[in-house]
């Protein structure tokens, strides 16, 4: 076919230089495969087409370029013996014509922004030839490549739009099958996300791809250098080269030493040594690479020299060559000298390649629809590298409405999240989480999210489900540009610090005895509260200073009472000496007998912390006492203070869904969430039919109605997990999705279940052992839906509840967690119940548990 175009266009110019090199790219690997005769006609169409494509060529280095390209194909012709190439004269580029070369603004942007050049993009990847080259001959000879440098150096862009797209075509490794290129990033669980890459270039694939990933994740802990035959089993490839981006998060997102090791170890399985085809590339961050080398199974590696690669930086010259280069590409214009002022504005500096790929996308997007030409005018707008980027991020801030603007912060600071000793950490997050995370509404979080992902400064990535969608900051060189948002990580580093202050004291207090020394007073309780939540001491530090700051209130208020009792009764004394001698006993005995109760009172309430019962009995007299002064200052012509309001209560919901209707979503027609419950195979939303039973193959959210218009979601009425059994209440209904895919939703009754949802957050310890007490949770009637390891769990021992109907299910979860760690011989507390005081910011649907958890003895 491709053949049949070529023949039938044979005369006609390529649109531009990329696309001619396209071409070029596709021949070559044809040559590769076919014999020379089969591609004679076309070798001689493309000299034909490329030789016209100078009318459309204006720089002579393009020129030049593209001579080489028609050189190297008559050369071609010429070694294969074709008589009419060896009679004819050797074909030139045609001359340039001006009305020929492309006027308006390319329809296509040649510049990557703030994200990593990808495979795709190799055509516009241009400048790092040498490095490429360098690469792929160490690969030649040695099993393990680590590809290290600092942040924005160009690391994972020279692998994947370098490197990939040349071992792809088996010309280096020179295999008989095309490799495979599993990709991992490895996150805080570097297993999984190894055994999930090997899945996705799997070619013959699982028919449960997460069963088999828990499968074989045991496998791997016992011996990780059994991946090599794990890989075999579902990969049947000529080779396999395992690609590790952000090499760096098996350190600062992976907490346990033990899985960091098995996962090199895994690594260094897969790669025996250079004689087998496997290969593996690591691509570190340069402050973390020393720790990757000095990793026990990979240190064999790491101590040739040869196997450690750095980019190395460009110079000015190689910077014009590339900008000149991928300009004409995308068939681009720069008024003289524009290349060369950004060239020497990011020369020497690796971080600000991403700046100079944003710059120029930014200057591609404020080109008018009828001109490919950069100008002065439209650069001086733009601004310069550092320059472009603050502005572009302002202008994203300034179109934000003043509710908006106070959210954008917290959307940011939930993005990264900034370490005490200055370093930040990008996080990839749904816009639900988000919601729930920074308490603001749906549409507004969504529009922040908008605009500066239309702004080219946040990053979306397409999610399973389409309310799944994960937004992260493009890149991390936006903190140190954006200075608004540099300022936000230094309050929330401070915030960081003045926490983990309180948390300190509050530890403090309960090593002492929680004795009053410790207790917060004034403006210290008042810059405490935001943090209640952040520890579970803290929170009780804080209840204990509030009860001992009320108390003081009330001490002060009686004094103020008794003050004006005997400032009134020294009046009326004034006034009527006469009365007030004739009742002057009456007078003192009333008085003798308010001193006695307040001294009783004193007394009572002074008593230590130890005596709760007590303290309950001083409190209740206090009451009495505060009522009888507030009759007396009623009658003094005063108004008693109103009654606290009472604490609203929770709505009430059946715990686990039971009976409840509401919407699911099913998926697409190529990816159905739904399995007839008796035959267990997939079902289409077209098949579906009413009152009849199927089961979810996914978690998803039971909403109480059908996405609504734009394809906003409804209110969430609980979780259902894979594997719930549901009743069709109708028929699926159909949503265009602005990506083309075609989603649908299901009116359903969700089966009765007797088994609360619980989410595990443990603090320490291996995840095998997080794993295995979760397992016995589920043994004792409890579905688990999801295990997460957090800091912030650390000294915790409670099951919280969010709805009343629950607390019988907590208080039964958190006798069956007390008796589980005690089977382990762990001497801790008995597991508490909590009832969060304010709203619960996350898993607040009925039915759903928090097992808040640290194992570790203390």
């Amino acid at each position: 076919m491709q053949s049949e175009v070529l023949e039938a266009r044979s005369d006609e110019a390529f649109e531009s230089l990329a696309d001619l090199r396209s071409a070029h790219s596709a021949l070559m690997r044809d040559a590769r495969k076919e014999s020379r005769q089969a591609i004679a006609g076309r070798v001689a169409s493309f000299i034909r087409r490329a030789q016209a494509t100078g009318t459309r060529i204006e720089s002579q280095n393009d020129r030049d370029s593209a001579q080489g390209v028609i050189d190297y194909w008559a050369a071609w012709q010429f070694s294969a013996d074709n008589i009419e190439s060896l009679s004819a004269a050797p074909p030139t580029l045609a001359e340039f014509v001006p009305s020929e070369a492309p006027q308006g603004k390319p329809a296509e942007n040649p510049f990557v922004g703030l994200r990593a050049f990808a495979e795709a993009d190799a055509s516009l990847f241009i400048g790092r030839e040498e490095a490429t080259r360098d690469i792929l001959e160490r690969l030649q000879r040695d099993p393990i490549m680590f590809i290290s440098g600092p942040l924005g150096c160009g690391k994972t862009s020279l692998v994947f739009a370098g490197v990939i797209p040349r071992l792809r075509s088996r010309g280096v490794l020179e295999t008989k099958k095309e490799p495979v290129f599993p990709v991992v990033i490895p996150g805080v669980d570097p297993l999984a996300a190894l055994l999930k890459a090997i899945v996705q270039v799997a070619t013959a694939k699982p028919s449960d791809a997460e069963a088999w990933i828990a499968a074989q994740r045991p496998k791997l802990q016992r011996n990780p250098a059994a991946l090599k035959e794990i890989v075999a089993t579902v990969v049947h490839a000529a080779a396999v080269i395992l690609v590790v981006d952000q090499f760096e998060e098996v350190f600062t997102q992976c907490e346990d030493p033990a899985v960091r090791d098995q996962f090199a170890a895994a690594v260094a399985g897969l790669v025996t040594d250079a004689t087998a085809p496997n290969r593996a590339i690591l691509i570190i961050r340069e402050d973390y690479a020393q720790r990757s080398y000095a990793l026990t199974p990979l240190k064999r590696f790491a101590d040739q020299a040869d196997t450690r690669f750095s980019p190395p930086l460009p110079t000015v010259a190689e910077l014009v060559r590339t900008l000149s280069a991928t300009a004409a590409a995308g068939n681009l214009r720069f008024d003289d000298g524009i290349i060369e002022d950004l060239a020497h504005d990011v020369a020497g500096d690796p971080a600000s390649l991403p700046t100079l790929q944003f710059t120029l996308s930014r200057l591609w997007a404020a080109l008018p629809q009828d001109s490919n030409r950069i100008t002065r005018d439209i650069y001086r707008r733009v601004g310069k590298p550092r320059v472009a980027l603050t502005r572009a991020a302002e202008a994203a801030f300034e179109s934000l409405t003043e509710e908006q603007r106070d959210v954008a912060p917290r959307v940011f600071l939930e993005l990264v999240q900034p370490g005490v000793t200055g370093e930040v950490r990008r996080r990839r997050l749904p816009c639900d989480s988000l919601v729930q995370r920074t308490g603001a509404s749906a549409s507004q979080v969504a529009t922040v999210l908008q605009r500066f992902e239309q702004a080219e400064l946040i990053r979306r990535t397409k999610g399973f489900e389409p309310d799944d969608d994960r937004f992260e900051v493009a890149h991390e060189t936006l903190v140190t540009n954006w200075t608004r948002l540099e300022g936000w990580l230094k309050v929330e580093r401070q915030r960081s610090e003045t926490k983990l202050q309180l948390i300190t004291t509050a530890r403090l207090w309960q090593e002492s005895g929680r004795g009053n020394g410790y207790l917060l007073t004034g403006k210290a309780l008042k810059d405490a509260l935001p943090y209640r939540e952040a520890a579970p001491e803290l929170r009780e530090l804080i209840a204990a200073s509030e009860r001992y700051g009320r108390r003081q209130r009330i001490f002060a208020a009686l004094f103020v009472v008794i003050a004006a009792i005997v400032a009134v009764t020294y009046y009326l004394t004034v006034v009527n000496r006469n009365e007030v001698i004739s009742n002057r006993d009456v007078l003192r005995q009333d008085y003798d007998e308010r001193d006695r109760r307040i001294q009783e009172l004193q007394d009572k309430v002074s008593i230590t912390e130890a005596s709760q019962q007590r303290l309950t009995e001083a409190e209740q007299i206090i009451v009495q006492q505060q009522r009888q002064l507030d009759q007396l200052r009623s009658r003094l012509g005063e108004t008693s203070r109103p009654a606290p309001a009472p604490r609203p209560t929770s709505v009430a919901n059946d715990i686990s869904q039971s009976g409840q209707r509401g919407w699911v979503w099913i998926g697409s027609d190529q990816e159905p969430n739904l399995r007839d419950a008796s035959t267990s195979d997939p079902v289409l939303p077209a098949a579906i039919t009413p009152d009849r039973r199927y089961v979810m193959t996914k978690n998803v959210v039971l909403r109480s109605d059908k996405p609504g218009d734009g394809y906003a979601q409804s209110q969430g009425l609980g979780l259902v997990l894979s594997g719930t059994p549901v009743t069709s209440a109708g028929s699926a209904v159909a949503y265009d999705r602005p990506s083309g895919t075609k989603q649908y939703w299901l009116p359903v009754q969700v089966d009765p279940s007797d088994k609360p949802i619980v989410y595990y957050q443990y603090a320490a310890g291996a995840r095998a052992d997080a794993e295995q007490l979760a397992n016995a949770v589920q043994g004792k009637g409890y579905r688990i839906a999801e295990i997460q390891q957090f800091d912030i769990a650390k000294g915790t021992n409670e099951v919280r509840y969010f709805y009343p109907p629950d607390k019988a299910a907590a208080t039964r979860l958190a006798a069956a967690v007390t008796e589980m760690l005690g089977a382990r011989g762990l001497k801790l507390p008995p597991t508490k119940v909590v009832d969060p005081i304010a709203p619960p910011l996350s898993r607040n649907y009925p039915g759903v548990l928090e097992l808040w958890l640290d194992a570790s003895p203390r």
